[in-house]
């Protein structure tokens, strides 16, 4: 018998990609960046990742999945590896709307507001 409501229910891994796909939907980046440093590492999958990447299709998301994971990599334990994979494609991408976005990031080709790698660095250190 059937009481309740389905639920469905993702993998961390495909959830840290769905919200780099829309980061506004996960909470804008701050919230997004928060979160990600509380993820427990033993529950990202990079193969999974790429594998959701692969499905999206969207050479921009790899790119700002490259960006803003490649902050977290030792704390995430990602290897080289998935973020070479990241680096994928010459145009330039936004990590959030592109009239916030005032400084070039070359090496993933993306485009963020200056600060976002001080909201990573003091989120990556800041202690409960």
């Amino acid at each position: 018998k059937d009481t309740g409501y389905p639920i469905t229910v993702t993998s961390i891994s495909q959830t840290i990609i769905d919200c780099l796909n829309n980061i506004g939907l996960a909470g804008g980046i701050e919230e997004l960046l928060f979160a990600l440093i509380e993820v427990d590492p033993d529950s990202v999958i990079e193969e999974d990742m790429l594998e959701c990447l692969k499905l999206y299709q969207k050479k921009s998301l790899y790119q700002r999945t490259g960006f803003i994971l490649s902050q977290l990599q030792e704390q995430l334990n990602l290897s080289d590896m998935f973020f070479d994979v990241c680096k994928m494609g010459n145009t330039t991408s936004y990590l959030t709307n592109p009239s916030r976005c005032d400084t070039y990031f070359k090496e993933w080709n993306v485009c963020a507001p200056k600060d976002v790698m001080k909201e990573i660095e003091k989120g990556v250190y800041y202690e409960f």
